[in-house]
């Protein structure tokens, strides 16, 4: 056995060991060390997964934390696979970090040492006049014959993708010569990216390098698109790019670039049907550059590219879309002397500015349609393209209660009332809630004397309406101040029904009883007195019951709830009128029970002398 094949069978023995030891965690997120290494060099690590690849973070004998995608970090996947390379590995002991997601079990090897597929140069040679260059490169490896390698073309330009320009099959340890055709590529300033991959039947090997940079001009380029409009509306932070006037027969498409203070916003491509797009760009940005190309059939013409400083130039509108001022307010930067075109609504005309300044424009009510341009050159414009609202109409306060001028002898007063497009409600500067219908209730504190309540409602545009409430209080026991002029009658006026009727009562019953002791002359006539006092009685009842009845309907209906909204104080005038036609619909009752029971009283004893006195005449020695 030679000493070559004792080598590779060394190795292959070595890689199975490996392979073997690689470490199994069934945890679902773990940390678990993977090796140690004596000297700093790369480290290559396979990883294989049961379900789904899950990303990996190594993290050095430091503590320093690598993951793909960061510097000096190598990564390829495939669907159930990834290998990881990371170059100069610190020495000492590395460990791995992952979440197991939807796999059971992670299974990992190390390859240490000079294992793998190895790019050992990469040089580009002088270009062709047929726009060709020649790249020549070479990748050395133990353990495969041969690889398959991808070269890319890498723009320079912010707008630039990453371009395949070849690929091909390359054997390993030998130089390999490949002649580009560059001719597909737009004039700019590229790197080549050379990418290799190998399997040696268990484990992706794979490296990458880059050339160095190079100019390129390529002669059948597209012409660059001759111009295009910028109109920037500050406002909206919005630029809409036009370049509808410059079209040409060949241009397949286009592609738009826009660069918010150096860095890229966004980058979108266009059929040819397409001619111009709105972009929005973020508030504070102060420099805006906006970069169109057009395409053949192949080739992305020459970048036609404009820079506009924001904040040099501008046209805002001061006056707030819902506003109450009847003034329109268009504030402007210019430099040097230029024109600026409004249109307020039906009424337009054109200024000449200069500098920075203003201009009021009348408002009227409702909406209002502002629109405002000015050009700033390299056809480069400001605009205005906006409504207004002028709300010159204040809210309005309604009072349930007439409460102006009143006494009072409580310490505070309730104030009820209701709102209408108000946002704020102030009394005396103190804040009230609002409800959900414009509805408010306020406790009011009175001090001896003479109180002075300002309720002030406020809209959301400034308008305001007043009501100033002038409210007196006197000590309790005080007779300056009158109960009737707080709200309330005199004992008599609201006791009238029941001083009626206890009066009617009393007079009822003194004629029963003058009827009862007076000697019969004749016929008697009390019976017949009382049953027509009963009546007139039970008419007046009858007349109380429907004035009640109407009362209580009423006070029940929409327009009693209107009159509510309309004046508390009225509303609860009509409420006292129905308290007391139901006190005295109760007391009438009661004075009708009470003749009708003295009626009856007055027919049983006037029946029972009347028999006493038969009696007496059939049997007159009873």
């Amino acid at each position: 056995m030679t000493r070559k094949i004792r080598i590779q069978l060394l190795a292959v023995v070595l890689l199975f060991m490996i392979l073997v030891s690689g470490g199994r965690v069934h945890a679902e997120t773990t940390t678990s060390a993977i090796t140690t290494l004596s000297r700093q060099q790369d480290l290559t690590v396979n990883f294989t997964f049961d379900v789904k690849t899950v990303d990996v973070v190594f993290i050095s004998p430091s503590g320093e934390r690598k993951a793909k995608g960061d510097e000096g970090v190598e990564f390829a996947e495939g669907e159930k696979w990834a290998t990881y390379r990371i170059h100069d590995a610190q020495a000492g002991t590395w460990q791995v970090e992952y979440d197991f997601g939807e796999n059971a079990s992670i299974d990992y090897s190390v390859i240490k040492d000079d294992y793998g597929l190895w790019i050992q140069s990469f040089d580009l040679g002088a270009m062709t006049e047929s726009d060709r260059i020649p790249v020549v490169f070479q990748a050395d490896s133990e353990y495969v014959s041969g690889y398959n390698y991808e070269i890319f073309a890498v723009s320079g330009e912010e707008q630039g993708d990453d371009k395949k320009i070849s690929d091909g099959y390359a054997n390993a340890n030998e130089s390999c010569e490949v002649n580009l055709r560059l001719n597909d590529l737009s004039s700019g300033t590229y790197t080549l990216r050379l990418e290799i991959y190998g399997y040696d039947g268990d484990v992706e090997l794979f490296d990458a390098a880059t050339s160095k940079t190079f100019n390129y001009q390529n002669p059948n380029e597209p012409q660059a698109v001759e111009d295009f409009r910028m109109v920037i509306d500050q406002e909206h932070l919005t630029c809409t790019v036009d370049w509808s006037e410059y079209l040409q027969w060949y241009h397949r498409g286009y592609r738009l670039t826009a660069i918010q203070d150096g860095e890229v916003l966004i980058t979108k491509e266009y059929d040819r049907d397409v001619h111009a797009d709105e972009i929005y760009y973020t508030a504070g940005t102060k420099v805006l550059e906006i970069v169109l190309s057009a395409r053949d059939d192949r080739i992305w013409s020459a970048e036609k590219r404009k820079t506009v400083t924001l904040g040099e130039e501008y046209l805002t509108k001061a006056t707030r879309e819902v506003s109450s001022s009847a003034q329109i307010l268009i504030q402007y930067s210019k430099k040097g002397e230029g024109e600026l075109f409004v249109r307020i609504n039906d009424e337009e005309g054109t200024y000449r500015v200069s500098g920075e300044g203003e201009i009021a424009f009348p408002a009227q009510d409702g909406w209002n349609t502002v629109y405002a341009r000015m050009d700033s050159g390299d056809l480069i414009s400001y605009v205005i393209d906006d409504q207004l609202y002028y709300d010159a109409i204040p809210p309005r306060i309604t009072l349930f209660e007439k409460l102006d001028g009143k006494h009072f002898t409580t310490e505070e007063v309730t104030l009820i009332g209701k709102v209408e497009g108000a946002e704020v409600l102030l009394v005396n500067g103190e804040e009230v809630t609002i409800g959900e219908q414009g509805d408010f209730s306020h406790a009011f504190a009175l001090s001896v004397g003479e109180n002075v309540a300002e309720l002030v409602a406020r809209d959301v545009n400034g308008n305001e309406a007043k009501s100033v409430l002038t409210l007196y209080r006197g000590e309790a026991g005080s007779k300056t101040y009158v109960d009737h002029k707080a709200g309330k009658e005199p004992f008599w006026k609201r006791y009238l029904p029941l001083l009626l009727a206890a009066g009617a009562s009393i007079v009822s019953i003194i004629l029963a009883l003058i009827f009862l002791k007076k000697k019969e002359k004749g016929k008697s006539r009390l019976i017949g007195n009382l049953i027509f006092w009963d009546v007139a009685v039970l008419v007046c009842e009858g007349v109380i019951a429907g004035l009640y009845l109407r009362q209580y309907f009423f006070g029940r209906s929409m327009e009693f709830f209107e009159l509510a909204e309309r004046s508390g104080a009225e509303a609860a005038q009509e409420m006292a009128k129905e308290s007391s036609l139901f006190k005295a619909l109760l007391i009438g009752g009661g004075v009708l029970a009470i003749s009708v029971l003295v009626t009856v009283i007055c027919g049983v004893i006037r029946k029972k002398l009347a028999n006493k006195k038969e009696a007496k005449v059939e049997n007159p020695e009873a």
